[in-house]
C-alpha cells in the first residue's frame, strides 16, 4: 500500500529481453517503464516511453557520482592518524585489552591446578570533535597484547585516543588469578562499561573470566577459560584446558583480538609452575566523511625557461580549500606534463599557492588543476581549473653605443641601446672609478644626458618577463677639459694696423 501522502511518485521499471539480446542485438531490447501517481485514495498509471526515462538514469549516475568519500580503518596498535582539513569529527569505536590468564605452579604428585582466566577488554564508541586539530596527527593508544606469566595474569591496557581520554575510552580487562595454592582462584573481572567513556548507551563491559581449579588426580576440573571481549565485535577469551587421568601439563591458551582474556595455564604433579594465556591487544577504529574540495579560480605566474618554475595560487571558500597542506595533481602543456603533483599550502582559508615546474619551453603554457588531496581525502577538480601563462627566455642586456670623446660641458650626445631582449626598466650613469651607479628614468632604447665634465659610463638595465634583470654593455663617453691660459698682443697699434695674439698655456 502507498503512503497516503498528498502526492507520492513511485518508480518502476521493466525488462522485457527478447532472446535475440543474447545474439547482442541491442534494438530488440524492449524497455518499458511505468509511473504510479497516488493522489490520496486515488492511483493513476501512465507508460512512459524509454527515451523519457533517460533522465532518471542520469539521476541516479549523478547521485551515486555525488557520494561523499568514507575513510574506515582499523588500528591494533600505536599509531598517529591524520586529520584532513575541513575534517569536523570522526567516529571512534575502541575495545580495551584481555587481561593475561593466571599461571599455575607445581600442585605435587596426585594433584592438579589450573590458572583462572582474564577478563574481556570493554567497549566503547563516540563522536570526536577535531576541528581545531585539522592539518596535524592525533595518537591512537591501543592497549597492546598482555603477556601471561607463571604469576598472576596483568590487567589489560585501556585504548583511547590522546587528548579525548574523557571522551573516548575502553578500559581492559583484569588479569586472572594464578593458582598457586590451590582451591578455586578467581576469575579476571571484565573491562567495566562504568570504566569507560563513550557516547550515553554505547558502552559495553568485557565479560568475566573463568575461575581456575584444583583436583585431586587431575580430574573433572579444567583452566578457567578467558573473557570475551566487548560486543560488538569483541574477541573470543583464550580456551579453556580440561582435565585428563594424570593430569595436563599446558600453559593458557591466548585470548583472540580485539579483547579477548587469557585462559589460565594448568599443571599436574611435579610439573611447573607455567604461563597463563596472553590477554588479547585491544583495537581502534575510526571512521569519518571526506569533505569536499573545491576551486573557483586559479592564476599562475608567468616563468622564466632559465628556472621553469610558476607560482600558482588557486582560490575558492573558506569551506571548500580550508586551512592546510594538500597534494596538488595538474597537466601542463608546454612542454607536455601529465598528473605532475607538488605541495599545496593554504595558509588563509580559500587561497593556496603551489610551485608548478618543468616550464622549460619559451612559448604560451597551460596549468590544469585536476586533484586535490589531504591525508586520504581526495576530490577530483573539473571546473575553474586552468591558468594561462607566457614562459619567456632568458634576458639579455645588449649594448650602448655613443659619439666619443666630447669637450667638457657638452652632452652625451645620443645614445642608442641595441641587441637586447626584453623591457627597458631604466638607464644608469657613473663615473670613475665606475662602481657606483646613478638612476636614470628613461625607458626607451636612446638617451642623450645632459652636459658633462667628467668621463662617465651609461648602460641601461633591461628585464626579459619574470626572468632576472641583467645591464647592458656600457658606453663610456670620454670628456676632455677645456684648454687654459693666457692670451697676450704685441700692441699698440694703429687704428689700420693688424694685431697678433698669442695664446699662452
Amino acid at each position: 500500500m502507498l503512503p497516503d501522502f498528498p502526492q507520492c511518485l513511485v518508480f518502476i521499471f521493466s525488462f522485457n529481453l527478447k532472446t535475440s539480446l543474447m545474439k547482442k542485438k541491442l534494438p530488440s531490447f524492449l524497455f518499458s517503464f511505468s509511473m504510479h501517481y497516488s493522489s490520496q485514495a486515488n492511483l493513476h498509471y501512465l507508460e512512459i516511453p524509454f527515451f523519457k526515462a533517460k533522465l532518471s538514469f542520469l539521476f541516479l549516475f549523478v547521485f551515486a557520482s555525488s557520494v561523499a568519500q568514507t575513510i574506515s580503518h582499523t588500528y591494533t596498535t600505536n599509531t598517529s592518524v591524520f586529520v584532513p582539513p575541513g575534517l569536523s569529527t570522526m567516529t571512534v569505536q575502541a575495545w580495551g585489552a584481555g587481561g593475561a590468564g593466571g599461571g599455575s605452579s607445581v600442585p605435587g604428585s596426585g594433584f592438579g591446578r589450573g590458572g583462572a582466566g582474564g577478563g574481556g577488554g570493554a567497549y566503547a564508541t563516540a563522536t570526536i570533535s577535531v576541528s581545531t586539530l585539522t592539518n596535524t596527527n592525533i595518537s591512537v593508544v591501543v592497549g597492546a597484547q598482555t603477556a601471561g606469566t607463571t604469576g598472576n595474569g596483568a590487567n589489560g591496557a585501556s585504548s583511547t585516543i590522546t587528548g579525548f581520554e574523557t571522551v573516548i575510552l575502553a578500559a581492559g580487562g583484569s588479569g586472572g588469578t594464578a593458582n598457586t595454592t590451590g582451591g578455586s582462584p578467581a576469575g579476571g573481572t571484565g573491562g567495566q562499561a562504568s570504566a569507560s567513556f563513550g557516547n550515553p548507551g554505547t558502552k559495553t563491559s568485557g565479560s568475566n573470566g573463568d575461575p581456575g581449579g584444583t583436583s585431586l588426580l587431575s580430574l573433572l576440573f579444567s583452566s578457567g577459560k578467558g573473557g570475551t571481549g566487548g560486543t560488538p565485535g569483541g574477541g573470543a577469551g583464550g580456551a579453556a584446558i580440561a582435565s585428563v587421568i594424570l593430569g595436563v601439563n599446558s600453559v593458557g591458551n591466548d585470548g583472540t583480538g580485539p579483547g579477548g582474556g587469557g585462559g589460565g595455564a594448568m599443571t599436574a604433579g611435579t610439573t611447573g609452575p607455567l604461563a597463563g594465556g596472553a590477554g588479547a591487544h585491544g583495537q581502534i577504529k575510526i571512521d569519518y566523511t571526506c569533505p569536499t574540495y573545491s576551486i573557483t579560480g586559479i592564476s599562475a605566474a608567468n616563468a622564466c625557461n632559465s628556472t621553469g618554475t610558476s607560482l600558482v595560487t588557486v582560490t575558492g571558500s573558506a569551506a571548500s580549500l580550508p586551512v592546510g597542506t594538500y597534494t596538488v595533481t595538474y597537466n601542463r602543456t608546454n612542454p607536455t606534463g601529465t598528473a605532475l603533483t607538488a605541495t599545496l599550502t593554504v595558509a588563509v582559508a580559500g587561497t593556496g599557492t603551489f610551485t608548478a615546474i618543468g616550464l622549460s619551453a619559451a612559448g604560451a603554457s597551460t596549468i590544469t588543476v585536476t586533484n586535490l588531496a589531504s591525508g586520504e581525502c581526495t576530490s577530483t577538480i573539473s571546473s575553474n581549473n586552468v591558468a594561462n601563462l607566457t614562459v619567456f627566455g632568458p634576458t639579455a642586456g645588449g649594448a650602448v653605443t655613443g659619439t666619443s670623446p666630447i669637450c667638457s660641458g657638452a652632452t652625451s650626445g645620443l645614445l642608442t641601446l641595441s641587441g637586447h631582449t626584453g623591457t627597458i626598466l631604466n638607464w644608469e650613469s657613473s663615473i670613475s672609478p665606475f662602481s657606483t651607479w646613478t638612476n636614470i628614468s628613461n625607458t626607451t632604447t636612446t638617451y642623450t644626458s645632459g652636459p658633462l665634465t667628467a668621463t662617465t659610463q651609461f648602460r641601461a638595465i633591461v628585464q626579459n618577463g619574470p626572468c632576472t634583470s641583467t645591464p647592458s654593455t656600457p658606453v663610456t663617453i670620454t670628456v676632455n677639459p677645456l684648454p687654459q691660459g693666457s692670451l697676450t698682443a704685441n700692441g699698440p697699434f694703429c687704428a689700420t694696423g693688424a694685431g697678433q695674439l698669442t695664446f699662452t698655456a
